[in-house]
């Protein structure tokens, strides 16, 4: 028999993805996946140039995911070449989606300011780029 949460074995129900949800999903993957191999040398320019592909044409709805992953991936990011590039991102971001960043620009900022910091030069510099 059925329990108030909907099914046989007490778990909750699961609800089915909308549309918009996996592609959140599937984009948030793909970002995630892209910032793992940019600590790799023999795949960063692969990955970055997969980030800024997916930046540029991803529609502004989606926006938070990406942000939220590369913020947390700049401050996670275990070498200094994927930090800076992560930074790098940042502008690409704002420039491929002009009006629709602007909400986004304090944690931006405040992720651009912790890298400032930052023990490794060529990530302050990236900072100042």
């Amino acid at each position: 028999s059925r329990t108030r949460y909907g099914s046989r074995d007490g778990r909750p129900a699961m609800t089915p993805l909308s549309a918009s949800q996996r592609h959140a999903s599937l984009l948030k993957q793909k970002t995630l996946d892209a910032l793992t191999r940019l600590g790799d040398r023999d795949t960063a320019r692969v990955a970055v140039h997969e980030l800024t592909r997916l930046i540029a044409s991803m529609p502004p709805e989606h926006l938070p995911v990406v942000v939220q992953c590369l913020c947390d991936e700049s401050a996670a990011a275990p070498k200094p070449a994927a930090r800076r590039a992560v930074l790098r991102l940042f502008e690409t971001l704002a420039d491929a989606q002009h009006e629709h960043a602007l909400p986004h620009l304090p944690r931006l900022v405040a992720a651009t300011i912790r890298r400032m910091k930052d023990p490794d030069p060529i990530v302050g510099d990236a900072c100042v780029e």
